[in-house]
């Protein structure tokens, strides 16, 4: 979030870190230091960007151009592919476990000597023909 606050604008910009593009340090007149991204960028002749305190403050700016880095790969895209391959481990998981769970039933089943029915995977429509009803004379 950047907000931008003068005698002829005051205005608030929010968008997602990974839409922050590439976030960069540039140092310009030996010492100003400032960082910029899509939200706030910096233009060819050395302008825009942020440059936080007096503008030499080059640590600061390190942090926080590293902060901004590591919310953006957690958060944007790269962070999505990690919760994603994250989940599908999990579903994994599951679907062995289900594997032995259904093998263990079958046994039991079998032991018990219960037919199993229809198997999950062969349900067959069931086919209800019209019934016709005759209205009743009335006597």
């Amino acid at each position: 979030m950047t907000s931008k606050c003068t005698p002829c604008v005051d205005g608030t910009k929010r968008m997602p870190y990974g839409e922050l593009g590439s976030v960069d340090t540039t140092t310009s007149c030996f010492c100003c230091v400032s960082f910029s991204s899509d939200l706030t960028p910096s233009t060819a002749e050395g302008g825009g960007g942020v440059s936080p305190g007096c503008g030499c403050e080059g640590a600061l700016v390190s942090e926080i151009v590293g902060e901004l880095k590591k919310r953006m790969k957690a958060r944007g895209d790269t962070g999505n592919i990690v919760r994603a391959e994250q989940t599908l481990a999990k579903v994994t998981v599951l679907e062995g476990t289900v594997e032995r769970l259904e093998g263990k039933i079958d046994a039991m089943m079998k032991h018990m000597g219960v037919s199993p029915g229809i198997s999950p995977g062969i349900v067959q429509p069931v086919m209800v023909q019209p019934v016709m009803v005759q209205p009743s004379m009335a006597r």
